[in-house]
């Protein structure tokens, strides 16, 4: 979903306005080795006195910085810097050379350790707020350039860095403000100008951001940032096509410029153009292999084709070599997420947002987790964050609609989904959550026409499909569901993976009206279309079972897991038939593999702690998975009712009254629930408690003495 975002809707290498220009002349590096040896060898070069020493280190280290050997610098610079540990300036002269020899986390520190000896190296005070902007620690960065402007009112290097914090602690007319105080200084400063764009944009304001655009560029011909934010801007209005052809034409002036051609390699990934995309990162990462917009960009890439584990080396190393940058945390979540890892997709989101709070893409990921972990609360706190500063953005109230309706508010939730609606009259998604609120709420003619309205917009949105044909069947009957699921294959013949999609819908619709051998052959159908379709083994599976057909659902499985060994669902699956069937052994060694392939997957934590507490095995392992799996699905009582249990059987009764009680107010209607709350009272000496949750599980069970 791409909503209110702001023009941005790639993220821009962090901005290092005032640091000295790149060079791109280094000496050899035999050389540079040869002429720190000789140094070590030379005596007379390097000994002497500590200022001595120090005076010859600098006077190397700024040769080598001369002729652009960043990293013989830092070496000389570290040397000086032995000779005398409190030179603040060495600090500040080391940090502006790790910069240029990318290792950021070592530039942050000498600027730390600069700032801290000579409090008024205003130069130094700039270029750490700078690193904490970047860092998304708005705050301290605001403070750093209000430091510098109580001395230089007028610096706009300072002024510049209050209107970035501004901006990023949610204050844009402050922000705004501080700009054109710093164009009234620099009328013709590029970095002001594209700052008065941004926010414009951010607003809606497209005219406005336009007029400072073309500013930009006819006071900076030669730049490439204007043109890039210009692009930029028309996706963000919707017009990707002509977004492409502002890039393609300055490609035919500025051929080899990286930041143009990571544009270009961005906006094709965006428009599902991989091996557009791909070519263009390679031309980049050819001249300059550490290039981190261009392996952000070859990451998406790999996301977007399926190829999770080539995306996870990338961003990795990306990681390793720049760790504050925010959006490769976010893109090695995606990875975790499309893996069934959310545990650690929510531990990355989170390192995305502490290096960048705004990084609204990761907010509303993480809001993702926590729906799939069954907490919507928290979800609409990350979802809620986001609409305080972008009321419009597109996604956010896409998923407040999803979150009001698993809360039961469905007036809410429609609120929000008519809002988007409303804002994005070509989206199919508001539409089809609308379409699933009318279903619910009993208006089944609406739900019908949203839903035809949903696939008028998108007629290859699978839930949309699904769930009209579910509307069908329920209106009119199962053929009438299986008449349109045929029209459809008929009209999608052509696309494979779809018509595969529609063979498995074709099944379940079977399925559930006890068309078993139709429902096999649709399976299968889907399946000899697209091998890899998982869902469609599992589809099939599930019929075997339906059928007691144990040991070919079983046999499935294992076919999913030859294919994909790291699927964590087949392990799952397996583990729970093992269970059923009372085979406690094959059961928790699929649980363990799960954990294997997925150490934080709470249901694989939860399942096999209750095998080992049902067998009255290794009650401290059992209690350890069990806490973990409530410390990852707080709000679940399913892993509430096993976390309990435990500790029954470790004897803290207490605390199991607690946790059990719990989770029977958020599942009054389990059985098993007060069951085990009564064990916990009666192991407590509360008989009379206890008699009371016993009753409640024997009205709720279907056994046939319940009544006594």
């Amino acid at each position: 979903g791409a909503g209110r975002r702001g023009c941005a809707l790639r993220a821009r290498p962090p901005s290092r306005a005032g640091l000295p220009g790149e060079l791109r002349m280094p000496l050899s590096r035999l050389a540079a080795a040869g002429a720190i040896l000789a140094c070590g060898l030379l005596a007379g070069g390097c000994g002497g006195d500590p200022p001595a020493r120090r005076a010859a280190h600098m006077k190397r280290a700024e040769a080598f910085a001369a002729g652009g050997d960043w990293k013989a610098a830092v070496i000389e610079y570290h040397n000086a810097l032995r000779a005398d540990p409190s030179f603040a300036e060495g600090h500040y002269k080391l940090a502006l050379a790790c910069l240029r020899a990318q290792r950021p986390d070592e530039a942050f520190q000498s600027l730390s350790t600069a700032v801290e000896l000579d409090p008024a190296n205003l130069d130094a005070q700039l270029a750490l707020g700078r690193f904490l902007l970047d860092a998304g620690q708005a705050d301290p960065a605001a403070q750093k350039a209000l430091r510098v402007l109580a001395e230089e009112p007028d610096r706009v290097e300072a002024l510049l860095l209050h209107a970035g914090a501004l901006a990023m602690l949610g204050k844009p007319a402050e922000a705004r403000d501080a700009f054109r105080q710093a164009l009234t200084i620099d009328r013709d400063n590029l970095d002001a100008m594209l700052g008065l764009a941004r926010l414009a944009c951010r607003e809606g304001r497209f005219q406005e951001a336009e007029q400072f655009l073309d500013r930009a560029a006819a006071a900076h011909p030669d730049a490439i940032e204007p043109t890039v934010e210009r692009a930029l801007l028309e996706e963000q209005r919707g017009a990707p096509d002509k977004a492409l052809a502002l890039l393609e034409a300055a490609r035919a002036r500025m051929r080899d410029d990286p930041d143009l051609l990571n544009a270009l390699a961005g906006l094709n990934a965006s428009l599902g153009k991989l091996e557009e995309a791909e070519a263009l990162t390679a031309l980049v990462l050819q001249k300059d292999r550490g290039n981190v917009e261009a392996r952000l960009t070859r990451a998406r890439v790999f996301i977007a084709g399926d190829k999770l584990a080539e995306a996870a080396a990338l961003l990795d190393a990306v990681i390793e070599s720049a760790p504050r940058r925010s959006d490769a945390h976010y893109l090695r979540g995606l990875v975790y997420r499309a893996r069934g890892e959310n545990a650690r997709a929510k531990s990355a989101f989170k390192s995305a947002l502490d290096h960048q709070p705004d990084n609204l893409n990761a907010r509303l990921a993480l809001a993702e987790v926590y729906f799939a972990e069954r907490s919507p609360a928290q979800a609409l706190q990350q979802i809620e964050t986001v609409l305080a500063g972008d009321p419009e953005n597109l996604q956010a109230l896409l998923l407040a609609g999803r979150g009001r309706l698993l809360q039961g508010n469905r007036a809410a939730a429609r609120a929000a989904l008519e809002r988007a609606a409303q804002l994005a009259p070509a989206e199919p998604e508001a539409f089809f959550q609308l379409a699933l609120i009318a279903e619910v709420e009993g208006r089944a003619g609406e739900s019908g026409e949203l839903l035809a309205r949903t696939l008028a917009l998108a007629p290859g949105h699978q839930p949309a499909l699904a769930a009209m044909a579910n509307h069908l069947a329920a209106v009119r009957g199962p053929d009438a569901a299986l008449a349109f699921i045929d029209e459809q294959l008929a009209a999608q013949a052509a696309d494979a993976r779809l018509a595969a999609a529609l063979n498995e819908l074709r099944g379940t619709c079977c399925a559930r009206a006890r068309r078993y051998d139709e429902a096999e052959a649709a399976f299968k159908k889907a399946l000899a279309l697209a091998p890899d379709r998982l869902s469609a083994h599992f589809a099939l599976a599930d019929l075997y079972l339906r059928r007691n057909e144990t040991p070919k659902a079983i046999a499935r499985y294992e076919e999913v897991l030859k294919a994909a060994p790291d699927n964590v669902s087949a392990y799952m699956r397996l583990g729970v038939i093992h269970e059923t069937a009372g085979a406690f052994g094959p059961a928790e060694a699929m649980y363990a593999k799960a954990l294997e392939h997925a150490p934080d997957f709470a249901p694989a934590l939860n399942n096999l702690a209750w095998i080992l507490l049902q067998q009255g095995k290794d009650p401290e392992r059992a209690f350890a998975l069990a806490a973990k799996a409530r410390k990852l699905m707080p709000d679940d009582p399913g892993v509430a009712d096993t976390y309990g249990s435990a500790l029954i059987a470790r004897g803290l009764f207490a605390t199991a009254i607690t946790t059990l009680r719990d989770a029977v107010a958020k599942n009054p209607r389990s059985p098993a629930l007060w069951l085990h709350l009564a064990i916990a009272y009666w192991r407590h000496g509360r008989s009379e408690q206890a008699r009371s949750a016993l009753a409640e599980a024997f009205l709720l069970s279907a056994l046939p003495w319940a009544r006594r």
